[in-house]
């Protein structure tokens, strides 16, 4: 008898243990608006936390998104929406490296499933399988001692295909018209002065 309850006390501890890791940790994600595209083509990818199920609420993310060069570019981010209210590191592009740099943060925890961190947007300039990853990243609670609380990073892909995307053809834009004004004769002149 008192072998089993040596043997049920780690066991025990062990799975409170997980369930506490569990009940505290968070998750950064990437989500494309498309999976497929054509080279020339423009696309966004949000990047998003979900704090898990418990109450746990967190006031920083930071992170590094590797993109292949050659197959994408990065345009643009956009941090309008974003749950971060300043930042510590601005969000970056180096399309030399392939990267997107950042550190947020806010003044007020935060928690919930899809909270919003970035959208970026991006253009497909060649064929493959654009994969995207990230590095270098925390998500930190909102305790008082900065703990890092990220358990896991949930990346994404998209695949570029050989179909040329492009503007619109120059007859579907309608040209400007071409304004003709026919001269007319000037009348009702002043009458030329007479010196003396």
């Amino acid at each position: 008898m008192k072998r089993k309850i040596y043997l049920l006390i780690p066991v025990l501890f062990i799975t409170l243990f997980l369930m506490a890791t569990r009940a505290h940790a968070a998750m950064l994600y990437l989500t494309p608006d498309q999976r497929n595209l054509g080279i020339g083509q423009e696309f966004n990818i949000d990047l998003k936390i979900d704090t898990g199920t418990s109450s746990m609420s967190i006031n920083s993310v930071q992170a590094t998104i590797q993109f292949p060069i050659g197959i994408v570019n990065g345009i643009s981010v956009d941090k309008q929406n974003s749950v971060f209210s300043f930042w510590l590191e601005e969000p970056t592009i180096s399309n030399d490296n392939g990267a997107i740099r950042f550190i947020g943060g806010t003044t007020k925890g935060v928690s919930g499933s899809a909270l919003q961190v970035l959208r970026i947007k991006l253009k497909a300039t060649g064929v493959g399988s654009a994969q995207f990853k990230i590095v270098d990243a925390a998500i930190t609670a909102a305790d008082g001692k900065g703990t890092n609380v990220m358990s896991e990073v949930k990346e994404t892909s998209v695949a570029v295909g050989t179909k040329v995307v492009s503007s619109p053809p120059a007859e579907n834009i309608e040209q400007p018209k071409k304004v003709e004004r026919v001269a007319v004769k000037a009348t009702g002149l002043p009458t030329k002065p007479i010196l003396r």
